[in-house]
């Protein structure tokens, strides 16, 4: 009896961790409990050969904590945590990819099976046929034909293959002729394989040589189609690899302590091991590492538009919001700044727009404005006129009247001396009807201003115009200067009021003879034209003028005289405005000036 107790001691010592005693272990009171949800999966064994085996070590190491499971249905995985609210979840780490999509889970720890080094790559798909189906070599070769596998949201069983026959750029919807998806690899989907069911099956990674060395399938029945070498890892695969399952934590709540507790915990458990300290190569023997990155998952689930992708199938409008979102946004934004930018231009437009009717207003105002200018302008230029030809009629007059009551003085006292120069009296006669029919003349044309703004414009010889000019000057008494006329007449035509130029040259003809007068010189009338213009000059040898007279004479149109005499150039000016002339004003050297003026050739 004694050797019976003393034997359950030493049991019971070495079961207990080093440097615990069965007194310290019995005397570890419970702080709390957490509770585990398990993610249910087809892998057969699972629950005993992995989830019991790790419970009971974390048991052993942490007594002070209580440790509960709860089953976690796969395919409504998200709901069930979040209405029994476990600690930490153990599951497959497509399963565990698709909640940290949806709510906050955080990996701790990823299974590491005794045939891989690396726990991030230790899963996948194995396609297998019979070895005696010559016809089925290669992945290709199953195309429109029938195959097994497991639950379709199985990473091993099924969602890996699917991922290699889409990255081989084939459609696993609509690959295969018919796809059987049966509960259990071993035996449903093996089965169908070797009776001819199926034309092949898919397996999870590792679980063709545990069936082979179990006894459970004849080696060398099946072969393994599109076989893959990964360094590392000592199952035949088919497709790529991915982590296997995972342990993480789910209540952010948890105590960090707890939290580092299990982690520490779950790292530091060894593989198992028989009594000769030798790994064991099957299911049984397994150890938790620190889990990797998800990248390969994350690229499996967009291939296959599945978990967190499956909105890539979704046509809706939520779906193609989500699917496009970054697209939509840029579109969107891209729409904004156009709406807004087209926006700015209608307000830019419309301001513009504002501004130019305002200032069409504004021209349009001005512009009447100038107009009524004009036509107070011409009128005080008429008024000008009129005031300056009854000037000339109160001044130029004088000499005609004169010389018309002379030439009737003579007239009587050829009567009263009873002669009878019947030629002499006809020549009389002759020059006093001429003068009074040109007073006449330059009486009716200052009317005219009067009473119409515009007169009537006719072709016109500009030589018949000069020769005229000259003619009613050298009749003045005062017009002794020496005249030298040179008229090219070559019929040049211009549309003009023939008596308005015969006083404007007339006008030039008396300021340059009043020049002339106080040093004997001499007028020089040259008419001359070229292919558009026809030119009239008017020159005189008067005194040199200094530059502030002629400056004078230039702008403020005054007299050629050096004194301001005459009537000035006013009239001269407002004539040539009225027919488009243009006059040019010359300082002759040593002395005299010389006006020229330019008409339009008709």
């Amino acid at each position: 009896m004694q050797k019976a107790t003393l034997l359950c001691a030493l049991v019971a010592l070495a079961i207990l961790p080093a440097g615990r005693s069965v007194h310290a272990l019995e005397s570890v009171p419970v702080e709390h409990s957490v509770l585990i949800g398990l993610v249910n999966n087809n892998e057969p064994g699972f629950r005993a050969e992995v989830l019991n085996p790790t419970l009971d070590y974390l048991k052993k190491t942490l007594p002070n904590i209580s440790f509960r499971t709860v089953d976690i249905a796969a395919y409504k995985a998200a709901d069930d945590l979040m209405r029994t609210r476990p600690d930490f979840v153990i599951a497959p780490s497509d399963v565990f990819v698709t909640l940290s999509s949806s709510m906050s889970v955080h990996p701790l720890a990823v299974r590491k099976s005794s045939f891989a080094e690396d726990a991030n790559r230790s899963l996948g798909s194995t396609v297998v046929a019979l070895r005696t189906r010559s016809d089925i070599n290669g992945i290709a070769d199953l195309k429109g034909k029938t195959i097994s596998a497991s639950l379709p949201d199985s990473l091993g069983g099924w969602l890996a293959f699917a991922g290699e026959l889409a990255n081989q750029g084939y459609n696993p919807e609509k690959f295969f002729a018919r796809i059987d998806f049966d509960t259990y690899q071993i035996p449903e989907v093996v089965g169908s394989v070797l009776s001819g069911r199926s034309d092949a099956g898919v397996l999870s990674t590792c679980q063709l040589e545990v069936a082979q060395e179990r006894g459970l399938i004849e080696s060398g029945k099946l072969k393994v189609l599109n076989r893959r070498n990964t360094p590392g890892f000592s199952c035949a695969h088919s497709t790529e690899l991915y982590p296997d399952q995972i342990f993480g934590s789910v209540n952010e709540n948890l105590s960090p302590d707890t939290l580092k507790q299990i982690s520490i915990a779950l790292l530091e458990m060894p593989e198992k091991r028989n009594t000769d300290g030798v790994t064991e190569r099957d299911t049984t023997s397994f150890s938790w590492q620190v889990v990797g990155r998800f990248d390969a998952i994350s690229r499996l689930f967009k291939t296959l538009r599945i978990g967190p992708y499956a909105y890539l199938r979704d046509w809706s409008p939520e779906g193609i919001v989500k699917r496009f979102s970054t697209e939509i946004i840029v579109v969107l934004s891209l729409l904004a700044f156009l709406a807004l930018n087209e926006f700015r231009l209608y307000r830019l437009v419309r301001s513009r727009t504002s501004r130019l009717n305002a200032l069409v207003e504004e021209k349009n105002r001005m512009l009447e404005e100038l107009r009524n200018l004009n036509r107070r302008l011409h009128a005080m230029e008429r008024n000008s006129l009129v005031s300056q030809m009854s000037s000339i009629i109160a001044h130029e007059l004088k000499q005609p009247v004169s010389a018309i009551i002379n030439y009737c003085a003579v007239l009587q006292m050829a009567i009263e001396s009873g002669a009878r120069d019947e030629g002499r009296m006809a020549e009389v006669t002759d020059a006093v009807n001429r003068e009074a029919h040109r007073i006449s003349q330059i009486v009716d044309r200052v009317r005219s201003y009067v009473k119409r703004p515009n007169s009537p414009h006719k072709l016109c010889r500009i030589a018949e115009l000069v020769r005229r000019a000259v003619e009613s000057f050298s009749h003045y008494a005062d017009s002794t200067s020496r005249i030298t006329v040179r008229i090219e007449d070559n019929g040049a035509q211009i549309k003009a009021e023939a008596l308005e130029i015969e006083i404007l040259f007339l006008n030039l003809l008396k300021n340059a003879g009043r020049a002339v007068n106080k040093n004997n010189g001499s007028i020089e009338v040259r008419t001359y034209a070229d292919e558009k213009n026809v030119h009239v000059a008017v020159s005189d040898t008067g005194p040199a003028l200094t530059p502030e007279q002629f400056k004078r004479l230039y702008d403020v149109c005054d007299s050629t005289s050096a004194e301001g005499l005459g009537l000035g150039l006013a009239i001269v000016r407002s004539i040539a405005d009225a027919h488009s002339a243009h006059i040019q004003i010359e300082q002759l050297q040593p002395r005299g000036v010389r006006f020229t003026v330019t008409f339009e050739k008709i």
